[in-house]
């Protein structure tokens, strides 16, 4: 029944995807579904843009590829979107999403003018990347805390793991996207770049196994 509810008051979109979930393998009976579905919309959102990205470098169809990538990047947005009806948590990850993506088209913007173009867009660019990280701090441990609630201990501990790997990785991120403006340390810049995609690409699949986990135990 509550499911119906949420399905009416939601916008068009939103229900069809409802009823999407109810195709691939129905909506969750817990008493978190929004959150669950939201969850299980990530997911699945961030698995089809790496595989998207893959595709990225390729002519012709590359473009495809980043095109299915935006379109990945929004409907992650509306999952969080969606989790924010039975969490706050997920409420504030969402408007911080919003002013991160907003932090990101004007650092954009400034790596069009000219001279100080380039350390006005890094700068930018740092700034999206703390909003991106208060928002994995906020999703992470809001769905900790639900599934904490519910009894899903186990799958709640994973989170932390997640946040500190994640952590690391943003401020690695921060202070290459930095050093790099130095040509004396640029050098350097690349090597740390290096070294820290491999601990990025652990700690995007421990994420995706994180949302994965958390959706199950929600019952989506």
């Amino acid at each position: 029944m509550r499911i119906e509810i949420l399905t009416r008051k939601n916008g068009s979109i939103i229900i069809v995807l409802y009823n999407a979930g109810l195709f691939f393998g129905g909506v969750s009976m817990s008493n978190y579904p929004a959150a669950a579905w939201g969850l299980k919309i990530m997911f699945w959102a961030e698995i089809i843009s790496i595989a998207a990205s893959l595709f990225s470098a390729i002519p012709l169809i590359g473009i495809v590829g980043s095109l299915v990538s935006v379109v990945c990047f929004v409907v992650t947005i509306l999952g969080v979107y969606i989790a924010g009806r039975d969490d706050e948590g997920f409420k504030k990850a969402f408007i911080l999403t919003i002013i991160a993506l907003a932090s990101s088209l004007v650092s954009f913007i400034f790596g069009f003018i000219p001279f100080i173009g380039e350390f006005l867009s890094s700068i930018m660019g740092v700034i999206a990347a703390v909003f991106g990280l208060i928002v994995k701090f906020y999703i992470i441990t809001t769905i900790a805390g639900i599934l904490r609630s519910v009894g899903a201990d186990a799958v709640a501990d994973k989170g932390k793991t997640v946040w500190i790997i994640v952590m690391i990785c943003t401020a690695a991120d921060a202070v290459i996207s930095l050093l790099v403006l130095i040509p004396a340390l640029k050098i350097m810049a690349d090597l740390l770049t290096a070294v820290f995609a491999a601990v990025e690409i652990v700690g995007s699949v421990l994420y995706l196994i994180y949302l994965y986990n958390s959706y199950k135990a929600l019952g989506a």
